[in-house]
């Protein structure tokens, strides 16, 4: 999997919301966190969002702009993308769900 292609996806959906030309790496904070699923706050992500789909152990990938929390979710050992979103407050903004 391209991370940093899927990296910039979110880039783009931070300016699209955000009305902005472009966000770069200089403006967003980054961590990438091995979690359990159970961890994960269920307001960050869709309300039709089946958390049964993910492995216990998953890759949270987090990107920080402004009030926005973008993530990327995969599995910890195969790399498959299981969700990408942007939340804002406790507010599900924008996900591939």
């Amino acid at each position: 999997m391209n991370m940093k292609y899927f990296r910039n996806l979110i880039f783009k959906e931070f300016a699209r919301i955000d009305d902005v030309k472009t966000v770069t790496d200089e403006d967003v904070g980054m961590d990438s966190t091995m979690m359990y699923k159970n961890e994960l706050d269920p307001m960050l992500l869709p309300v039709n969002f089946d958390m049964g789909i993910l492995p216990n152990e998953i890759l949270m990938h987090a990107y920080v702009y402004e009030d926005f929390v973008g993530y990327i979710i995969t599995d910890i050992n195969t790399n498959i993308l299981y969700l990408m979103g942007i939340a804002i407050g406790q507010h599900c903004e924008w996900s591939t769900n």
